[in-house]
């Protein structure tokens, strides 16, 4: 029978305790999702290496696009916007453009911990 421990991102050398939900992700899982990652983050990198560089001005363009495109939205999405309570954006290139797209927050609800001593009612 073939060890599972191998189809895991596990350090051979440590025995770990927990495996429940928020254990180790599966390499196959694990590889797909930096697959996922590196082709949505080329868009952004290859649109700025792109339109960011200019054989006379040098990177020059770079510094314009990215405030242009980037600081300045953001700064209005964290000033009056979306962002002011919280999230995150993520940038991509959408119709030859960058666009920033916004995430809502996650929202934990906090539980009332009872104490040992006290009473329920």
């Amino acid at each position: 029978m073939k060890n599972h421990k191998s189809f895991f991102l596990l350090s051979p050398d440590i025995t770990y305790l927990n495996h429940g939900s928020f254990g180790a992700c599966p390499k196959t899982v694990f590889n797909e999702y930096q697959r996922w990652q590196n082709e949505l983050e080329k868009g952004p990198v290859e649109f700025l290496i792109e339109k960011g560089f200019d054989a006379k001005l040098g990177a020059r363009p770079l510094a314009r696009i990215i405030d242009n495109e980037i600081k300045k939205p953001l700064s209005r999405m964290i000033l009056f916007g979306e962002l002011q309570d919280g999230g995150r954006v993520e940038v991509t290139v959408k119709d030859k453009k960058l666009a920033i797209d916004y995430k809502k927050p996650v929202v934990i609800q906090k539980q009332k911990i009872k104490k040992v001593n006290e009473k329920t009612s």
